[in-house]
């Protein structure tokens, strides 16, 4: 295991206190609607580091650019630090993935 490693796969994932629905709930309260002008569905993932200490780092995103720069500006504004991942009872850097679509009528 290397210190300074970031992990996407590990038998304890980081979490977010309260479980992923949580970590939703908080993205969606922090989401400003991007003012998307045509009708459709919309599709982006974001990802990010949790670092060893549980605090979130280079979110990027892929897809829809709109809806992706609103969900990176959402997670950077949630402050509750997340549970980091662990290998042999060690933390460790973790890659998160969060999908989102949403559809606009």
């Amino acid at each position: 295991m290397k210190i300074d490693s970031i992990y996407s796969m590990v038998k304890e994932p980081a979490e977010f206190p309260g479980g992923v629905d949580e970590f939703r709930e908080a993205v969606m309260k922090n989401f400003k609607n991007p003012s998307i002008k045509r009708k459709g569905r919309y599709s982006c993932e974001a990802s990010f580091v949790i670092d060893r200490e549980g605090n979130v780092t280079e979110i990027q995103f892929t897809g829809d650019a709109l809806l992706g720069k609103a969900m990176v500006r959402a997670i950077s504004n949630i402050k509750t630090r997340w549970i980091p991942a662990k290998i042999n009872g060690e933390p460790v850097g973790y890659n998160f993935r969060f999908p989102m679509t949403m559809n606009y009528d």
